[in-house]
């Protein structure tokens, strides 16, 4: 399969989960712009302090601080004439058309739809590894590791991130609604959009994905 995709869908609806299977699956290579994010903030970069700013509170870090790292990658990507897989950009319309405007055409975006009851739910009981390298990723209720607060795949401990709080996870739906939303209604026009019940088991979400993908 030779796509460039953008997984879409609010914060705990899967998106993390079901990249995974994709990369594997189809031999696409992912632009996660959390880590990214997150990686700058850890390394203390001057990007890293001015975003660090509005992920303790919740919010979007602004377009100006992410398109140009995004745009980077991507083309570094087509030019090893290999496809990517987006989970976290474009989150706005701004940045949706700024990909276009550098020749970056998305071939298809899966939404993946949830209620806003079970994303808190998810959110607030998930928990990652600290090993950036393993990406493992457990949830208190539907996916606990063996040993508490350690990863079953390398043993590192888990940690919860800080805008996984319950405090902060409305202010980042609401965010979600207000910002991201949109980008449904402008790739529907588009006809790249499909939507997928996120509501459903993991498996059965992956299902649906490769269903679509195999007729397509």
């Amino acid at each position: 399969m030779k796509k460039d995709i953008l997984l879409l869908g609010a914060p705990g609806a899967g998106k993390g989960t079901q990249a995974k299977f994709l990369e594997k699956e189809y031999n696409l290579i992912k632009i996660d712009t959390g880590n990214i994010i997150r990686n700058t903030i850890k390394e203390a970069t001057e990007l890293g302090m001015q975003a660090k700013k509005y992920v303790e509170q919740g919010k979007l870090v602004p377009d100006e601080l992410v398109i140009n790292l995004i745009v980077n990658t991507a083309k570094q990507i087509k030019q090893q004439q290999k496809n990517f897989l987006l989970d976290g950009f474009p989150r706005n319309l701004q940045q949706a058309k700024a990909l276009e405007e550098n020749k970056l055409f998305l071939d298809l975006v899966i939404e993946i739809e949830s209620s806003a009851e079970n994303l808190i739910e998810r959110i607030s009981n998930r928990r990652l590894c600290t090993n950036k390298n393993c990406g493992g990723v457990f949830n208190l209720k539907s996916n606990k590791s063996k040993q508490e607060n350690i990863c079953d795949f390398c043993g590192s401990s888990l940690y919860q991130r800080d805008d996984d709080k319950e405090e902060l996870i409305k202010t980042r739906f609401e965010t979600y609604l207000k910002e991201t939303l949109p980008l449904s209604e402008f790739y529907s026009k588009q006809n790249k959009l499909i939507k997928i019940d996120g509501n459903k088991d993991v498996e059965e979400v992956w299902e649906s994905i490769k269903k679509y993908l195999s007729k397509n």
